[in-house]
């Protein structure tokens, strides 16, 4: 539509004043942003400072002699009160209630690869009152791998969630609440017929994008066109202007001369598209958690940064080992249950998060761990091997079955139970001094139809006895 906005006509709340500047800036993945000067009385200049905290609301309306419009509703961020030859001015930035989205940085995961991406915005949003989104790009599409929010305000995180289907976020710049299109809006169609307009061609852009990020795009896609004009145009507008079809991507709106005029930014349909952005952040980072599934070689963590995290939702992460092959050569040796890792992102896709080291916490006795010079491998059955500065130790159980690799010594065997030594071929022993047997009740040896039976009784049988 077309509608003259004159200045006088434009109120500003709660302040109650008519603005002499004022621009209102809308693009998409960022808030609606407002910037306004008004003349206030000197009696009133420090009245304006205290009555604005972190809780202040603003609102923008054109008051016409036949309508009451509606230009923006937001919160203000900064407020200062400036003398200029004994003029007073009153000059106040606000933004859109998106912002309160974007404020405390979260870390938390989202490791359900069926869950939705409008059941993720729904997770992310439903701690703001009264927050709402209109979905223009998921459309029931799946997550597929695992996401992690980390250090990013949940507006940082929803923009990368809708880069992965090349759109953004565009916030509602009339709500009094958090709300916004997940995706670029689909409006009305609209002419321009304005003269004043400038063109320009994003041929970097273009280069970068098509070939980092964005499939099916060609150069006409990034002219872009700057026109003004006293009509009223929403992001994602389509309109026909110089017998193109081409859509609102910018709006910047002044009060210029008393009159509040729009300078929209155009562009072609696939000109909305917006790169895919990966999470820099979490590169490099680790993030401890708790094992509660493994699978050969692989883990599902619980996430201490997650407060819960059902069994049959986690995802499946590798586990990296000191030393593995795509063989049979390499180290497998997985943790337990309950024991706490961390999972590392090496690169800028956290789906390709690795769990690495296992953390102790020393919660509970029995702790092996007090020498340094001492190195042991032992699993949670009791089975142990132990270097020390004299001996090695291979144990089965504790104190009953183990061989011992003693430095000064030799070897020792230990064992509770039986010792048995068996070959397909051969067997020797040989001493360069003595060989020394020795039982409680009774030595056997045995071979074919000979035999020989100690038991404090000396026996010897066989089909021919010699005897030197």
């Amino acid at each position: 539509m077309s509608n003259i906005l004159a200045g006088h006509e434009i109120q500003i709340l709660p302040y109650d004043i008519h603005p002499t500047e004022l621009t209102i800036v809308r693009r998409i993945n960022e808030h609606v942003r407002v910037h306004f000067t008004a003349i206030v009385p000197e009696g009133q200049k420090d009245k304006y400072i205290q009555m604005t905290d972190i809780q202040s609301k603003i609102e923008i309306n054109h008051n016409g002699k036949s309508s009451s419009t509606q230009l923006f509703k937001g919160i203000v961020t900064n407020v200062e009160v400036k003398a200029f030859r004994d003029v007073y001015y009153l000059e106040v930035e606000a933004v859109s209630y998106s912002f309160n989205l974007d404020i405390k940085l979260i870390r938390r995961s989202f490791q359900d690869k069926t869950m939705a991406y409008t059941d993720l915005i729904r997770k992310v949003i439903k701690d703001y009152p009264g927050a709402d989104y209109i979905d223009e790009a998921a459309k029931g599409s799946k997550l597929q791998k695992f996401i992690i929010e980390y250090d990013e305000t949940d507006w940082e995180f929803l923009i990368r969630m809708a880069s992965h289907f090349n759109t953004g976020l565009v916030p509602d710049p009339i709500s009094d609440k958090p709300k916004f299109w997940f995706g670029v809006p689909q409006g009305g169609s609209k002419e321009l017929d304005e003269f004043n307009f400038s063109v320009s061609k994003k041929i970097s852009d273009f280069r970068y994008s098509s070939e980092n990020f964005i499939e099916g795009i060609d150069d006409k896609d990034f002219i872009y066109y700057k026109v003004e004009t006293d009509k009223v145009l929403n992001i994602g507008d389509s309109v026909s202007f110089q017998s193109k079809t081409l859509y609102v991507y910018e709006s910047v709106g002044k009060l210029l001369d008393g009159v509040f005029k729009h300078e929209y930014t155009l562009c072609p349909k696939k000109g909305l598209s917006q790169d895919l952005i990966l999470n820099e952040r979490a590169v490099g980072r680790s993030v401890e958690g708790k094992v509660i599934e493994i699978k050969e070689d692989n883990i599902k963590v619980h996430l201490e940064i997650d407060e819960e995290q059902p069994k049959d939702k986690a995802f499946w992460f590798p586990y990296s080992t000191a030393y593995t092959t795509e063989g049979n050569t390499g180290w497998y040796c997985m943790p337990e249950l309950e024991d706490r890792v961390k999972l590392y992102f090496p690169t800028n896709k956290e789906e390709e998060g690795v769990v690495t080291d296992s953390i102790r916490r020393r919660t509970k006795g029995g702790d092996f761990i007090k020498d340094p010079d001492v190195k042991i491998f032992r699993t949670r059955f009791g089975k142990q091997i132990l270097f020390n500065d004299k001996e090695i130790v291979i144990s089965a159980k504790d104190g009953e079955i183990l061989i011992k690799l003693i430095e000064d010594k030799g070897i020792e065997i230990y064992s509770k139970k039986d010792v048995k030594i068996v070959a397909d071929k051969g067997i020797s022993m040989e001493s360069k001094q003595t060989i020394q047997m020795s039982a409680a009740t009774g030595i056997g040896i045995k071979c074919k139809g000979s035999l020989i039976e100690m038991n404090g009784i000396t026996t010897i049988k066989g089909d021919q006895v010699k005897t030197n």
